[in-house]
């Protein structure tokens, strides 16, 4: 990610852009469990980001023996495509994934954005009851007042506290049973304000402390991603 998109001031820069339709990584074509008996993993980028944000996750999680057909890195459309179509992209996806894979369910790892419409994916859309372990890197889960200057863009206007969509995504239950959920978080993110709003009652809220650890580089620090990697093993 460049200097502009790690600075708060992306979010009131960023220029119209044309719309990108969710794209993923081929997956395997056998329908058949994986040797090392894990889920196939989809991997969901947050705001101004794309697919290849993920490249430190990737390498970290081959180490676990992943193989490439098992990971999923989707990119869509961050600016003008509401999060609840890409909640409802992100369904087929990983419906997609199974059906090719020959697995029963699925784990998510998001970061920023993709937390929000991740788990409106596994609440409403395609993602319920197939979806084992959700995990949220610096997570907009309950908005953040950075996004009140970007409300030119849909999704901006969706991530201001109290919006719609939050309010229906955080409406009881928060988190519906079936699914592990796992956030990560920490005090120096300034991009999700407050940073508390990354926690959610009912998950396993894993605050980072490592100095130097922010928004813009929680999903490669070495630190995150051993935690991602044990939370995915558990």
């Amino acid at each position: 990610m460049n200097r502009l998109r790690r600075s708060v001031a992306a979010f009131g820069l960023a220029a119209a852009l044309a719309a990108v339709s969710i794209a993923h990584a081929p997956a395997s074509s056998a329908a058949a469990g994986f040797p090392n008996h894990r889920n196939p993993i989809v991997l969901v980028h947050g705001f101004t980001e794309d697919g290849s944000m993920w490249g430190a996750l990737k390498q970290a999680l081959a180490q676990d023996g992943y193989t490439g057909d098992q990971i999923t890195a989707i990119t869509y459309d961050t600016f003008t495509q509401s999060n609840v179509t890409t909640a409802e992209a992100l369904g087929k996806t990983v419906r997609d994934v199974l059906n090719k894979t020959g697995a029963a369910k699925a784990d998510i790892v998001s970061h920023s954005m993709g937390g929000l419409n991740s788990r409106y994916c596994v609440k409403f859309a395609g993602c319920a009851g197939v979806t084992d372990h959700w995990i949220s890197l610096s997570g907009a889960n309950k908005g953040t007042t950075m996004a009140n200057l970007c409300t030119v863009f849909v999704t901006c206007r969706e991530m201001v506290p109290g919006s719609a969509v939050l309010t229906k995504l955080n409406a009881a239950p928060a988190l519906p049973a079936g699914t592990k959920w796992s956030t990560l978080w920490t005090r120096n993110d300034r991009i999700i304000v407050p940073p508390t709003n990354t926690p959610l009652d009912g998950a396993d809220n894993i605050e980072v402390t490592t100095p130097g650890v922010t928004h813009t580089n929680i999903f490669r620090d070495p630190g995150v991603l051993d935690s991602v990697r044990k939370l995915l093993a558990a």
